[in-house]
């Protein structure tokens, strides 16, 4: 308590002033149950929202402290000179018994590998403080020499896609959502990350898609005419799609796939995971956030016909859900992303599905009201997150 004496105008008044202490009981539990602090030596707090500033120092911080778990790779700078950082973590491979170069070829071990990144739209920051918590947790586990599926894997997380877009959000414009490039011949700014990968760019119509996976003139015609039907049948997915030419809408795919550094620098650094020695690149996760709702998804989003696999991808998101659900209680809708959320071209999702070749790829929508993140709202996306991974490695 402190005491304050007030004189104005001979008149005089004593205040009380008592510190209130506020203590979200459900969030410390669940900390707690996570084996977390909450924070993480370093100086960075892993219940709310940090600047990117904030976020960049504390991976340095991580970095240096563990050199032989982490490793960071800089993509390079965005339009507002921001780096796209990627965190790679695991054990340090054995080196083979053997001086023999062709014999350590032959020693090597293949180990699963796991991307995941957030942060995509800048408003999602949730998304943000929930893979640095993913982060964080992972080389705890790792330090503390665990034995887990979790400690068994490379992981490679990418925990702010749009760092100019995640700064404006924070400091200017709470809502926005795509980065903050500028295109010759437009006087809106930027382009939705998540609408500019090369695949069915713009549009589900064939002659959208790059030449060496467009199909006959037979299969034109038949995709053309089976679009004609959806709008017909979706006109609120048409709406959309329209939204992903125009520059000023918050969907804008850009003027080309792959314009955006975000885009075109991630998507080359999976293709490249894709090609690591020694190591399976098994899945891809993406972190989102949504108001009202909470999803698990998976290709296509394109269109609304089912994936070769979808069984396979239907029965493991089902499993994962169900865990998700024992967290908070809370339920996740799950399915193909244009059969349960909407219909939308060019997506990541799809790109790494069909391009990349990575079957179980995941998208994740954790449940937002897009303030002020509250920090039982981001513990318990975040266990539901770990939870679902949990199922996911074990599969």
């Amino acid at each position: 308590m402190k005491v304050y004496t007030l004189n104005h105008r001979s008149i005089v008044a004593t205040v009380f002033v008592c510190s209130l202490i506020i203590v979200d009981v459900e969030s410390a539990a669940l900390i707690e149950a996570a084996g977390e602090t909450g924070s993480h030596e370093g100086g960075i707090d892993l219940t709310a929202i940090s600047s990117y500033h904030q976020i960049v120092k504390w991976l340095g911080h991580i970095s240096e402290t563990y050199p032989s778990t982490v490793q960071i790779h800089d993509l390079g700078r965005t339009a507002e000179n921001r780096s796209i950082l990627v965190v790679e973590i695991g054990r340090a491979a054995e080196k083979p018994e053997t001086s023999s170069p062709a014999d350590a070829r032959k020693q090597l071990v293949t180990r699963p590998s796991v991307f995941l990144d957030a942060g995509t739209h800048g408003r999602e920051q949730i998304t943000v403080t929930i893979a640095l918590r993913l982060i964080s947790k992972l080389i705890g586990a790792i330090t503390r020499n665990e034995t887990s599926q979790f400690t068994e894997v490379k992981w490679y997380i990418t925990p702010l896609v749009n760092p100019d877009g995640y700064e404006y959000s924070r400091n200017i414009a709470r809502s926005w959502r795509k980065n903050r490039s500028t295109h010759p011949g437009s006087s809106c700014t930027g382009v939705d990350i998540n609408r500019n990968w090369r695949v069915h760019w713009d549009s589900d119509e064939p002659e959208r898609v790059p030449k060496d996976t467009a199909g006959s003139a037979g299969n034109k015609i038949l995709s053309s005419v089976a679009w004609l039907w959806s709008s017909f049948l979706h006109p609120e997915n048409t709406v959309r799609q329209l939204g992903t030419m125009t520059p000023c809408s918050e969907l804008y795919g850009g003027p080309s796939p792959f314009s955006e550094f975000e885009s075109r620098s991630l998507s080359q650094f999976i293709l490249n995971l894709t090609r690591v020695p020694a190591e399976r690149l098994e899945s891809c996760f993406s972190l989102h956030s949504m108001t009202g709702n909470q999803e698990l998804l998976f290709p296509y989003g394109y269109k609304i016909d089912r994936v070769p696999d979808y069984e396979a991808l239907n029965s493991l998101a089902r499993d994962m859900t169900r865990e998700m659900a024992k967290v908070a209680g809370r339920q996740y809708k799950y399915g193909g992303v244009a059969e349960t959320l909407y219909q939308s071209s060019g997506l990541q999702c799809d790109w790494i599905y069909s391009v990349a070749g990575v079957n179980r790829t995941f998208v994740v929508e954790v449940a937002d009201n897009f303030r002020i993140a509250p920090a039982g709202l981001i513990s318990k996306a975040f266990g539901e997150l770990w939870a679902a991974l949990d199922v996911l490695l074990k599969a």
